[in-house]
């Protein structure tokens, strides 16, 4: 027994250094990051999902600068036609153009409305007011082949409008800032961790096969965020992501419309159920307020830059 303990220590003392051997729960493996950028150009269509992105007055370049609204001038949403999930647009940064895609359908592109002449064919005008979470605005009739691609997509009259830059929003929380058309602010910050525990109990209601991607996509956020523990980012008050410094303004109520499977456009009640099990409420995701240096040249936010609560 003295022989092969000697022949142990002699073949393998020395070989590893224990107190040197960095474990899986390293540092290097829990480095906190944003790992998803989400724009969404026309409000209640598809995401647009980029690497790098510019930060605007409003919160990222191009989000929500688009709504369709019905004949009737009604801004219409997920709630009430939940198929918008399913016209795909993406914004060239070159020239500020918007080009729609739905599957079955050619796409469309529209080129900045900012100067575009108005169309005398429909009963729209070149400004029309329209009211977006009870603020009154004007927006620019994008034109009628736009009407056109929508009516025929969605089965019945519908409208492109463009919001121009002087006509941003002044948020609640502060009016000295400014967002687009999108809800309450201009950033919604969702945590991969969060969006994890939620589908875990989604998956126990029922049999449907879930994924984290999915139930994150149906939350719609702009900055997505890994390496935390659940809700932790529920916490903070700033957050430093990369060089960006943002403020947390509160959490987002969340409606039905976290039950549209953004991948289908299928209504499913298992989002509501498991956020109101885990959390006795229905809030999910942080706002954010950009609170960085008022400055001249050009802010961009990068996914996989550093993330770190303040």
């Amino acid at each position: 027994c003295y022989r092969f303990l000697t022949f142990l220590r002699e073949c393998f003392a020395g070989t590893v250094n224990i107190s040197h051997t960095r474990s899986p729960t390293s540092d290097s493996a829990n480095i906190k990051t944003l790992t998803d950028i989400f724009l969404y150009p026309v409000k209640s269509c598809a995401a647009q999902k980029v690497t790098r992105w510019k930060i605007c007055s409003s919160g990222l370049l191009y989000d929500r600068n688009w709504m369709i609204v019905t004949d009737s001038g009604v801004c219409l949403s997920q709630k009430q036609e939940p198929r918008l999930c399913l016209i795909r647009p993406t914004v060239d940064v070159a020239d500020g153009s918007l080009t729609l895609f739905a599957e079955g359908y050619d796409s469309i592109k529209i080129t900045n409305t900012d100067d575009k002449e108005s169309e005398s064919s429909t009963n729209f005008k070149m400004c029309h007011s329209y009211k977006v979470c009870a603020d009154r605005i004007v927006g620019d009739y994008c034109g009628n082949e736009s009407t056109t691609w929508l009516t025929l997509v969605l089965g019945y009259k519908a409208h492109l409008i463009h919001q121009p830059n002087n006509q941003l929003r002044v948020t609640k929380q502060d009016s000295s800032s400014k967002i687009s058309l999108a809800n309450e602010a201009q950033f919604l910050m969702l945590s991969s961790t969060s969006a994890a525990h939620l589908c875990e109990h989604m998956l126990r209601i029922t049999n449907d096969d879930y994924s984290t991607g999915n139930v994150i996509s149906r939350f719609r956020g702009n900055f997505v965020i890994g390496g935390f523990e659940v809700f932790d980012e529920e916490r903070w008050s700033r957050v430093q992501i990369g060089q960006q410094m943002f403020k947390c303004v509160g959490t987002c109520t969340r409606c039905q419309m976290i039950c549209v499977d953004q991948s289908n456009a299928t209504r499913q009640k298992q989002a509501l159920l498991a956020l109101s099990d885990i959390r006795g409420e229905m809030r999910f995701g942080v706002y954010l307020m950009y609170d960085g240096e008022k400055s001249s040249s050009d802010v961009y936010i990068n996914a996989g830059d550093i993330v770190r609560p303040i």
